[in-house]
């Protein structure tokens, strides 16, 4: 996932990573892959049983530029499907719409600031998983 971030050229000034074990485990893998430490990493026990909206509001009250967040599914695809608007992968929209697996990536863009998110709003370009490296 690391080697993703850094071919597309990804790199989070903040990450938030749900309080659970797992994504705690999955995050410190990644950690460990990147050329650079993100400025703030925080954990946070909501992430574990957020919902979209959840999800949305935590994100809003950042401030940051490029934002990771290592949550859950099905909220996570959830999000990213909720999200997408004008300027979106057709392919990407059509993978959250179904869900996505276990280590995957669904990378937004968006000029607006993240307090400025609501549905449609912004492009879902790609969603990348670790088979996609190689």
């Amino acid at each position: 996932m690391a080697d993703l971030l850094i071919e597309h050229n990804i790199v989070p000034d903040r990450v938030l990573v749900s309080a659970a074990v797992r994504t705690k485990q999955t995050w410190e893998l990644l950690a460990g892959g990147l050329d650079s430490e993100p400025t703030t990493v925080s954990f946070h026990e909501e992430l574990y049983v957020a919902g979209v909206q959840d999800v949305l509001q935590l994100v809003a009250e950042q401030d940051s530029r490029t934002i990771l967040v290592v949550g859950h599914e099905p909220t996570m695809s959830a999000v990213a499907e909720q999200l997408a608007g004008e300027g979106s992968d057709s392919d990407a929209y059509n993978q959250v719409r179904l869900g996505v697996g276990t280590a995957t990536l669904c990378v937004m863009e968006s000029d607006l600031p993240f307090a400025q998110w609501t549905a449609r709003s912004v492009a879902l370009t790609h969603v990348l998983r670790p088979e996609d490296d190689a």
